[in-house]
Formats: C-alpha cells, structure tokens, sequence
C-alpha cells in the first residue's frame, strides 16, 4: 500500500523583528532572539523574508523600524511579525492597542516565540493583554527608580546623566573595559566630582567665551575662535554655533547644573527650553554677575530676528513707519551692469520673437557680418579639465564677438567712428566694430535656441585686440581640411576626413586618432559616404531614430574609453554596411539626392505629358524636347525654364 505525502503547503511570509533596550543589557541578545524566532518559524511554518533590528532602542515610544514592519504588512508583503516576547514589540500602552490594530485589521498577526498563545480566542487576547501590561508595568518601573537615581544625583551636585562637560575633567570615575560609552566607579580616585580643566588650558578658554559673547554677541565669531584655540567638543568634534550655544547655555561654567522644569509635562525634555537650574558641586570658572548678564543678553537676543540680532546698519529698527508704526528694515537693491544679452533680452528689446533673433544672426553669420572672437566656456565644458573634475582658476569664460561693417556702409570719417566713447550707447553684448572683413574657413547657419550660434574658424588680415579672458592667439575652431560634402576616395583624402571628424568632436571622437577612425570608418567612405553622412550614420539608425551618447563613460580610464568608443562605432556602422563593405542603406545624401532626381523627372514627365507628348521618353535624351518644339512652340520663360531644368539633370546624372 503506497500512502502519498499531503501537498506541501505554502509557507507564510513573516518579518522577523529584534530589539534591545540598553546594548550593555545582554551583548548576546540578538543572536538568543534571532535562534529563537527562526525555530519559531521553521515549527509553525512561517518564511521569514526579512529581519529587522532595533539595538540600544527603547520601547517607551513607537518611532523606530517597528513602523516599517507594520507598513509591510498593510501592504500585503508580510502576513505575521515574529518577536522573542510580547515586549519587543513595545511597552507604550496606547502605542501597542493602536499599532497591533494596524496589523490585525491587515490581517496580519504578531506572534511571539517564548509566550505563545492563540490570540485569536478570547483567553489567548486576555493573556496577551496581560503580557503587554506586564511589559509597560516593568518599564514604568525602570523609569521610577531611574528617576529616583536622577534626584539622587541632582540632591549630590552632579549632572544627572553623568556626561562629560566641556572644560572640566571627570574625577572617580573609569572607562569601562568594554563599552567605550560606558564608566565604572573609582574608589581609588575618590567620590565622583568634576574639576576644571586648568593643565590644557580648557578653562580659560570657557571663561572667555562668555565674556567675549557678551562684547560680541556672536556665536558663529565665538565659534572660530575656540576652534582656533584647538578647542573641542567632548566628542571631540569641532564647535559649530549651535554647539556652542548649548553648551554655553547650560550654565555649568557657573556652577550650576540645567535640568528639565520638574512642571513641565511635555513628550520630549532633552529638546524642551523650559529648563531649570540647581546649584551644582563642582567649582565655577565664571561669577555669578558675568553668569547673569549673560543670561539677561541671551534674552534679548533671542527676542530678535536673525538679521537684526548683529546690526549691519546703525538705525535698524530705530525708524518706524508714522502710518502703521511698523518698523523699517534695510532692502538690498542690486543693479548689476549688464555684462550680456539673452535670448529671451534681446527678443525684448528689438520687439521680435526668439526665432526671429535666431533668423537674424544666422543672417550676419552667413554675410560675415558677425563673428565670434574666443566661444565662452564653463569648467566642466574646456578641454583639459576631464569635464569638470580638475579646476583650472579661469571659471566661467564670456563669449566675445565682432561685428564687421562693410566698406560700402562706412562713413568718411572712420577715425570719429572709432574715436566714440563705446559707454555711450547700451549694446546688447559684449562686441567691437572693426572696419576689416574677417576671412572665413567654415560658417555653420544652423543656431541653436538656448545659446547664441557659433562662427568655427576664422583668420584675420591684422591684429584684433582681444579683451575678454581668452588669448586671442587661441584659435575657437578647427581647421577644416577636408569638405564637409564631399567624398574621400583616397587614404589621404579619408585621414583627412576623419581628422576634421576629431576636430569637430574633439570631446568623443577626439581620443581616438585619425588613422584609427579612418579604420573603423573606411567601408562607409569605400560606399559613398559624406563627413556629414559619417555623422548622420553614428548619430542616427537606418530608420531614423536617435542613438544613445557615442561616449556616455566619460569619467572612465582613457584605455576603457577608447576600447568603448571603437565597439560603438563599429556596431553603429555595421547597420549601413556589412562586414565587406557592402552598403545596407544608402546614406543620408545619396537617399535625398534620389529624391531629388525623383521628384525632377516627375515634373519632367507632368511638363512633357501637359504640351501634348503622350509616349515620352526618357527624361535624360534631348529627343522630348526636338518633337515638343516641332510640334508647338512654347513662350520664352518655358524655354528659360527648361534651359535650367535641362542643366540640373545633367548635374544629377
């Protein structure tokens, strides 16, 4: 007889969660938790996705990890929460009936390895709410007698956390051998006591920080100061304001020793400003004048705005406004000079729109009439800097232009021209007016819509004073060896191509070498292929989208870059030519001067077919248009016409 095992039924999703009041209080713990929780889970047939640990946490309040756990399971990711006992969860009264009804409304269940009961008949809820009253009895109870112990210390003249204070040096009391945080007591050294700090120095240095508060009525100032002195916090960090007014604050310098107001209620007593002072036990390094006036100052300037608490101006707050006897505050109004244009200026002032602008430069640069000295350049955008990382003190440079005037448009008087004072006209960016006409090597028309479009290259016949942060020995473009439209047959001719590529995109192609680039790019020369094609075809795929950047690993090694950048391209050329060089699509001008032709022998066919030739041949032969003027004789402007469309062909074929 064979008996079939039941089906294994899925295991149920359960966090589970670790806390430690006091990490002194057991160092094992965490390890006698987790052991018993996973036996917990493995005997139940819970999964335990994830652990979750609270070490040195109280339970009294409710704001730590305990809360992601409960949210994991009012979003369905956990079904149960596994604690050691009833009390890790916590020992706040209201905080466990609110936040066990979170989980059991999600249908979730809190299960504990040690006490387990069945919580879901009315005897496992009465003992589980006899459990987490126990655990919030025994917490009520540790808070009374540390209470107690805390009035002991205070009744003794000592701080009730027994903390270091700046200044003062802590006498009767040892490290402990195994907890940095932690002290034992000294009987060799005497009763527990603090002793001002008078052999580093330390003492002085508080006593002075009061009386140059009260001179300067600074913190930030006071700050620096002690620092300076090679004074440190006594975790050994250094002052920062608000530590220093802290620790001034609290009075200790005075003999005195700040507690939280025995009256006062509130949930959080360490941030609480309703204090109190009790005399202390240890001696003062301040009198008991110098203590109040500081505190009579402090008062006084904690009443006041930031700003008016270290006047910039000598009547702030002493003039009033005689209609709502509000008081008047200094306004900072600045008028900068205006060191440049915008877009969004220029389009202002002359009354046009943005694209108009970029029409009308596009215009000047086409006619020489606008040129760009030195390209304005950021850190992370100049060559040598690795994009931003290395800083080479020149910071932001500004962009510098000329604007030519041609010969004919000059007047006679050309030295008043260049005698006028150029303060007295506002111009809309920095520029020069000469009266000679640059030589230019490549003009690119297309202008970008964010940033003024850029002449590359550029010579001129005579010297052109420079005053902007650039050298003007510094050439702002390549020098373009080869034509932009035009096919390189040669190795020569490629080498040359390729390197007008480096030049132009001198911050990713330009790692690799000419000859290398010639390399990889050889077979789309070898089928026809443009400077400009090259471009289009690392740029774009066959169907016209967009590639991703050609060098995105900037940042990485010069050797990891290149050996990317040689892998991208080759596979971005693999989808227009095949391994032999065979052209899979042809290139971007090849595809638009086919249309072209097309879209020519269209209307050849449409002119031939309208003056009455109704078997044409082909376009190409002159025999069309030897019948079409046998037959009719068409006006002189179709014959001009014709004349051109005739040439063009020519041209195309």
């Amino acid at each position: 007889m064979i008996v079939r095992n039941p089906p294994r039924q899925d295991l149920i999703p359960a966090i589970g969660y670790i806390r430690v009041s006091m990490m002194l209080e057991e160092k094992i713990s965490p390890d006698i938790q987790r052991t018993a929780i996973t036996e917990l889970a493995r005997r139940r047939g819970y999964r335990i996705i994830e652990w979750v640990e609270d070490l040195d946490v109280s339970g009294r309040t409710f704001q730590r990890k305990i809360m992601k756990v409960i949210a994991d399971v009012e979003d369905g990711t956990a079904k149960a929460i596994l604690v050691w006992k009833y009390s890790r969860f916590g020992r706040n009264r209201t905080g466990n009936q609110l936040n066990l009804a979170r989980v059991e409304k999600a249908g979730g269940e809190l299960v504990s390895a040690t006490e387990e009961i069945d919580a879901r008949t009315a005897v496992g809820k009465l003992t589980r709410g006899v459990l987490f009253e126990l655990a919030a009895f025994e917490s009520d109870r540790a808070g009374e007698q540390w209470g107690e112990a805390f009035q002991n210390r205070l009744a003794r003249g000592l701080p009730p956390l027994g903390n270091q204070q700046f200044g003062y040096i802590r006498r009767g009391r040892i490290r402990h051998p195994l907890y940095h945080d932690r002290t034992l007591a000294a009987p060799e050294d005497g009763p527990e006591r603090y002793e001002p700090d008078h052999a580093s120095g330390m003492a002085r240095i508080l006593a002075d920080c009061y009386d140059r508060w009260i001179a300067d009525r600074n913190f930030s100032t006071l700050a620096d100061w002690a620092n300076a002195r090679g004074a440190r916090t006594t975790t050994g960090a250094k002052f920062r304001p608000g530590e220093m007014t802290r620790m001034m604050d609290r009075g200790f310098a005075a003999g005195l020793i700040c507690v939280h107001h025995r009256d006062c209620r509130c949930a959080k007593p360490s941030t609480c400003r309703n204090k109190e002072y009790h005399p202390g036990a240890h001696e003062a390094v301040i009198s008991m004048e110098t203590w109040e006036t500081y505190k009579r100052l402090r008062k006084i300037t904690s009443a006041l705005p930031p700003r008016a608490r270290r006047a910039v101006y000598p009547c702030t707050k002493l003039l009033r406004c005689g209609y709502c006897t509000h008081t008047y505050y200094p306004q900072k109004v600045h008028h900068a000079p205006k060191q440049g244009a915008t877009w969004d200026v220029l389009a202002e002032e002359v009354g046009v729109s943005r694209r108009t602008i970029a029409y009308l430069l596009a215009w000047m640069r086409d006619q020489q009439l606008l040129v760009t000295i030195v390209t304005g350049s950021t850190r992370r955008t100049r060559a040598g800097n690795l994009w931003g990382l290395l800083d080479d003190g020149l910071g932001n440079l500004a962009a510098e232009y000329a604007l030519t005037i041609p010969d004919e448009l000059l007047p006679d008087d050309v030295a008043e021209l260049e005698a006028d004072d150029p303060e007295e006209e506002e111009i809309p960016w920095p520029c020069e007016t000469v009266t000679e006409r640059a030589t230019f090597s490549h003009v690119s028309g297309h202008v970008e819509q964010d940033c003024t479009p850029a002449v590359q290259g550029f010579s001129w016949g005579g010297s052109f004073p420079n005053a902007g942060a650039r050298d003007s020995s510094e050439t702002t473009g390549p020098s373009c060896s080869w034509p932009r439209h035009a096919t390189p047959g040669s190795k020569r001719e490629q080498v040359a191509a390729c390197e007008r590529l480096r030049q132009e995109h001198s911050l990713t192609l330009g790692i690799l070498s000419a000859k290398d680039l010639r390399s990889l790019l050889r077979h789309l020369f070898v089928a026809g292929f443009t400077v400009a094609d090259v471009e289009h075809a690392l740029n774009r795929m066959p169907d016209g989208r967009h590639w991703g950047d050609i060098d995105p690993g900037r940042l990485a090694g010069t050797v990891e870059r290149k050996r990317g950048m040689r892998a991208r391209i080759r596979h971005r050329v693999g989808l227009w030519v095949d391994a032999d060089g065979t052209p899979l699509v042809r290139s971007a001008s090849q595809q638009a001067e086919e249309a072209e032709i097309a879209m020519w022998r269209e209307q050849e066919r449409r002119l031939v077919a309208a003056w009455g030739v109704h078997d044409p041949e082909p376009v190409d032969q002159v025999a069309p248009v030897v019948q079409l003027a046998e037959r009719r004789t068409p006006p002189a402007e179709y014959l001009a016409a014709r004349a051109a469309l005739r040439a063009r062909l020519r041209e195309g074929a």
